[in-house]
């Protein structure tokens, strides 16, 4: 079966447990806001060079700042290079006022400023090393959760997080030992924002710097749309099958519709989402119709109960939901569907259905 269903519709397979922006936002404490020390400035653009020229200051701030905030050192090694290189790479937005989330997540050291901790670490060049050649894909990875989630992390998230990152085939190196998602989300990139991330996942898209798993998913439906999305790949799959013409001349109209508004959605990329205004300013997600994800979600749950059972669509719950109001008319098709297996029999056991 296509990646599109197997892959992004267990992606999708969650509650969207968070439906306003001021929800999905979450709270940071101040110690793990985005540092800098006084020596450098927040310019009104992207240009970085204060930044760029105080490398030192900029990784203790953030390095003692997390400490203190009960990160790790080693875990604050890595997320202080990996907070530089998004700063680096115009990670922060140009607009000073939309730079973080529901408030400005960056604090402007004193100048007379004492650290408790300086960065020091044994791996800190091979640490380094690992993050300037791969932060693009750490980011991605959280913007792809956040995208088909809504939130930057719960627990439950975390086998998706692990899915993810494993589809990037990338391996971390003897002696380095990578934060969880928990701390890499929440505790490293929150500061940032979700738009910032986005920006820079679209950058590293356009410049070939996602590797192949994240690109497949960079275009991914975006949490709240699950039942339109993952109903409407199903719809394509099914076209496979010897009786769905049969199926397409009963609901056409349906089907259509649906298919219509998936591709829509797609097309809306974040504008979509159910946070879209966390994306673009003042945005909300569009007006969404079930009307025909409920007509034919008992036949595409007949089709997926057929599957094999190893399959991950049939973990899903999104059209599940749907098609709740149709269990009779489930276990018929499904008998229907079953019982003939995939042969040319079956057209004419579902044109009988359906006549």
């Amino acid at each position: 079966m296509a990646y599109t269903l197997l892959n992004l519709v267990t992606d999708l397979n969650g509650d969207v447990q968070f439906t306003s922006d001021s929800a999905a936002l979450g709270t940071v404490v101040e110690d793990l806001y985005l540092q800098l020390d006084s020596k450098d400035t927040l310019p009104n653009d992207f240009g970085m060079q204060t930044i760029i020229n105080s490398h030192g200051a900029f990784l203790n701030a953030n390095y003692d700042s997390m400490v203190a905030a009960g990160v790790s050192t080693n875990d604050a090694v890595f997320l202080a290079i990996l907070r530089l290189k998004i700063v680096l790479r115009d990670g922060l937005a140009t607009n000073l006022g939309n730079r973080c989330v529901d408030v400005d997540e960056y604090k402007v050291l004193p100048a007379n400023h004492v650290y408790s901790q300086n960065l020091t670490h044994p791996n800190l060049k091979t640490i380094g090393d690992f993050v300037n050649k791969t932060w693009h894909n750490i980011v991605g990875t959280v913007n792809h959760v956040f995208r088909v989630r809504g939130h930057h992390w719960k627990p439950e998230y975390n086998r998706l997080y692990e899915r993810t990152w494993k589809s990037t085939t990338i391996e971390v190196p003897a002696g380095i030992v990578m934060p969880t998602w928990d701390v890499i989300a929440t505790k490293g990139l929150h500061c940032f924002g979700i738009r910032a991330l986005q920006h820079l996942t679209d950058m590293a898209q356009q410049n070939g710097r996602l590797m192949k798993g994240l690109e497949l998913r960079y275009s991914a439906a975006c949490a709240g749309t699950a039942a339109i999305c993952t109903a409407a790949a199903a719809l394509r799959e099914m076209a496979s099958a010897k009786w769905f013409t049969h199926f397409y001349n009963k609901f056409q109209v349906n089907i259509e519709n649906l298919l219509a508004q998936a591709l829509t959605l797609q097309n809306m990329g974040v504008a979509a989402h159910i946070n879209a205004g966390l994306y673009i300013p003042n945005a909300r997600q569009p007006p969404l119709h079930y009307d025909d994800v409920n007509v034919l979600a008992p036949y595409i749950m007949a089709w997926i109960d057929s599957l094999d059972a190893g399959e991950a669509i049939t973990r899903q719950a999104a059209i599940t939901k749907r098609a709740s109001g149709g269990s009779a008319i489930r276990r018929e098709f499904g008998r229907v569907i079953i019982t003939e297996g995939r042969t040319a029999a079956s057209m004419q056991s579902v044109a009988a259905f359906f006549a």
